[in-house]
């Protein structure tokens, strides 16, 4: 959580940093959950850098049933210009009727975002 902290404050350099550092000991442990958790962080962090193609790469390494995965892969391709791939996952979120927390918060803005694309 320390990583999206420091991106959601647009400490990236110092996200980068740190990713870096936890990246070396999470890569000796082959925990599939610690690996997907840094993958998603490092999605974020190339997200808020620009670096939308880097960014897919990463969140399509990670689970593919998260919806706060579908939202943010969403912004990385509406960003990159691929908006028939973003409209998808938009459409996803929205549609979905799941029961989570992550639904919970990314639901509203995702109709937002199709609303702006459309």
């Amino acid at each position: 959580m320390h990583l999206y902290a420091l991106a959601s404050n647009n400490e990236l350099d110092k996200a980068t940093d740190a990713a870096e550092k936890c990246k070396l000991r999470v890569e000796n442990r082959n925990n599939p959950g610690e690996d997907m958790q840094l993958n998603s962080c490092l999605a974020f962090i190339e997200l808020k850098k620009g670096n939308f193609d880097k960014a897919i790469e990463y969140y399509n390494k990670v689970d593919v049933e998260d919806q706060w995965v579908w939202y943010y892969n969403a912004l990385a391709y509406n960003k990159k210009g691929e908006k028939q791939n973003a409209i998808k996952l938009f459409e996803k979120i929205a549609n979905c009727n799941c029961n989570s927390l992550m639904l919970a918060i990314v639901r509203k803005p995702s109709i937002l975002e199709l609303k702006k694309i459309e």
